[in-house]
């Protein structure tokens, strides 16, 4: 019989595991791990959220969303089922309830158990949301001022595109979408990376790209692909 600090500790290494897996698109070794993990917690909260993860990037974003609110229910604050919660809201096109979502994410961010990267990443999705939903808002602004915040927070995000501004990237809108889906802590389909391109290049002033975008096709394969 292991303790409960080994047990604990078990759950988490199958947890970490799970989620390394899910990052790469992996889905069934995540799920392998994710099972593993709930064998010895049920109610370990990273794994559910892993596990709604992983559900919503197979098709069964329903279910996952349902995961979410029951993780929700056990603890409010927690960071990641709240930040995915609202991402699964986006892609679902539920454009208000990702922004009201991720909103009170932000205001719960006061504990300081939430880090810059998802911060960053609530941002880049309530830019996006923003952004979709502008005309019904009149406040396309706000969709700027939020992918500003994304960039100030989000590291891996502001490397991509500092090398862009400083010309160290070919400015090639179709490796820029591919560069920022390549981003391990921010999910993009190629869809949503495109747009994301698009908003950078308008709040940073790049006519450049933004010419270049009006001309790019995303493959209908590959516009919902996670």
């Amino acid at each position: 019989e292991l303790s409960a600090k080994s047990r604990a500790l078990l759950a988490q290494t199958h947890c970490l595991m799970g989620q390394a897996h899910e990052r790469c698109r992996q889905y069934a070794a995540a799920k392998s791990e994710i099972d593993k993990a709930l064998r010895v917690d049920p109610n370990h909260l990273s794994t559910l959220s892993t596990k709604a993860a992983v559900l919503h990037h197979t098709g069964h974003s329903r279910d996952a969303e349902r995961l979410l609110w029951d993780c929700l229910a056990l603890d409010p604050d927690h960071v990641d089922s709240r930040l995915l919660l609202g991402y699964i809201e986006l892609c679902s096109g539920n454009c208000e309830g990702c922004i009201k979502t991720l909103e009170d994410l932000n205001k719960r961010s006061s504990s300081g158990n939430i880090l810059a990267s998802q911060i960053g990443a609530a941002k880049a999705y309530q830019a996006l949301a923003y952004e979709c939903n502008a005309r019904n808002l009149g406040k396309p602004r706000l969709a700027e001022d939020s992918v500003r915040q994304a960039l100030a927070h989000h590291k891996n995000l502001q490397h991509i595109w500092q090398e862009v501004e400083e010309g160290l990237v070919v400015s090639n809108p179709l490796e820029l979408v591919q560069r920022l889906r390549g981003i391990c802590d921010l999910d993009l389909t190629s869809l949503q990376a495109k747009q994301l391109v698009r908003l950078l290049s308008r709040t940073s002033g790049r006519a450049d790209l933004m010419n270049s975008l009006a001309s790019l096709s995303v493959p209908q394969h590959q516009q919902q692909q996670q």
